[in-house]
């Protein structure tokens, strides 16, 4: 964060006003009160601890926070004054007023850095459906980590993940938001839709025999994919069960609930897919 004093001298950023309210009898006798200086102290997650310094007695000063000239705050009192704001620049209109009810309004620049800006992409993986999420923040920000989640249209689910990369296996549109939190508990959001092409919505052509379909407890594989690795996913992409095909082909689904899931099976020249069902 950049706190700058005032400057008479400068023109851009600096205005100053004197309102027209005099006293008939005290006309020469009021004094106008100034801004000398201010300061800035980041608190912390966007909180800015405002100090000024002001000349003459009796004085009130409140504060006025304008964003690409519209004001989001108005006529705050306080010095100092705490705001809470977000990473950005603003300009501080501060109004001092006497007891003559003389007033002077100056602007200044504040850029706000505490805080951070959360930006996402997503692209299709070497695997059929794969996508891979990536989060990433231009800021230094100390202990940050990602959580994801997803919005399915019917609610918005914790994925239990954690880090600035995740694999999702997608054949529909989703919404993804991914959070970053630093070590003083400051957040910063991201909101990434995933629009997935028609030709990775479908399955490849050349499948996995498997049997029975729909199976209660155990999914029998060819023989040859024994010790491969698998993975089931639901179909929003998040991984039910996985591991390696047993002896003879066999691969367990007594711990998965009743329902459609996606297998995948990993072989040497490539992944394979099919959709099974789990009924008891």
């Amino acid at each position: 964060m950049q706190a700058q004093p005032f400057d008479p001298n400068d023109s851009l950023n600096t205005e100053k006003g004197r309102d027209d309210h005099y006293l008939p009898d005290d006309k020469n006798k009021q004094e106008f009160p100034e801004l000398i200086n201010w300061s800035a102290v980041e608190l912390n997650c966007g909180r800015i601890k405002l100090t000024y310094q002001v000349s003459g007695t009796d004085t009130r000063v409140t504060t006025s926070v304008l964003r690409k000239n519209k004001v989001v705050m108005n006529n705050v009192p306080g010095n100092p004054v705490v705001l809470d704001l977000w990473p950005d620049t603003f300009l501080l209109g501060v109004t001092i007023t006497n007891k003559y009810d003389r007033s002077i309004y100056r602007r200044d620049t504040l850029i706000t850095h505490n805080g951070f800006l959360v930006q996402s992409s997503a692209y299709p993986g070497p695997a059929h459906g794969e996508y891979i999420l990536k989060a990433w923040t231009e800021a230094n920000v100390a202990g940050l980590t990602y959580y994801w989640y997803r919005n399915s249209g019917s609610g918005v689910t914790n994925l239990g993940l954690q880090g600035d990369s995740i694999v999702q296996y997608l054949f529909d549109n989703y919404t993804y938001i991914v959070k970053g939190v630093d070590s003083h508990g400051c957040t910063g959001n991201s909101i990434l839709e995933i629009q997935v092409s028609p030709s990775r919505a479908s399955l490849p052509g050349d499948g996995i025999p498997v049997y029975p379909n729909p199976a209660d407890n155990i999914l029998y594989l060819p023989d040859s994919y024994t010790g491969t690795r698998f993975f089931l996913y639901d179909f929003s992409g998040v991984v039910k069960h996985n591991g390696w095909v047993e002896k003879e082909g066999v691969l367990p689904v007594s711990s998965l609930p009743v329902g459609v899931y996606l297998l995948r099976v990993d072989l040497a020249e490539g992944s394979r897919f099919s959709r099974v069902i789990v009924a008891r």
